[in-house]
């Protein structure tokens, strides 16, 4: 694993490589697990992300929520798709000025089973939940950026 000098956050846009130098360099760039930038997600509520490859045009990341855990609510700045590797997940999304009231139903909750995908538009506010016994694991995609 890379020796980190600066605060994981920093590399967000520029992971595993500055882009420019990899494509100036015209290479591919392997990335097994332990290449993955570890981030601890969520003030209150922690979630584990592990960026894959992040670059001005996109983000990818594995998800890993615990049972019984959840993320906090977000939008992103990007279009968001998600494949789930295992386990079974709750999205949950959140009406514009409806992210402080849980009770509101008007809120819309979609289940992902195991090999199934999802998309979130850009914008839409958003929480994952594993309800379940079973570790969650997915893929996730943000594009333009997080």
């Amino acid at each position: 694993m890379k020796a980190l000098e600066r605060s994981n956050l920093d590399y967000l846009g520029r992971w595993p490589v500055e882009p420019a130098a990899a494509r100036a360099a015209h290479r591919l760039v392997p990335v097994t697990p332990a290449d993955h930038l570890h981030l601890i997600h969520g003030r209150d509520q922690h979630v584990l992300v592990s960026v894959v490859v992040s670059n001005e045009h996109a983000t990818l990341f594995l998800l890993t929520i615990p049972p019984g855990g959840w993320s906090e609510i977000e939008g992103h700045d990007g279009e968001e798709a998600l494949a789930l590797l295992e386990g079974t997940l709750v999205i949950r999304t959140f009406a514009p000025g409806e992210e402080n009231d849980l009770e509101k139903t008007s809120q819309l909750s979609l289940t992902v089973h195991r090999g199934e995908k999802a998309y979130i538009p850009k914008g839409v506010k958003h929480s994952y939940k594993n309800f379940g016994e079973d570790v969650v694991r997915a893929y996730v995609a943000v594009a333009p950026r997080m």
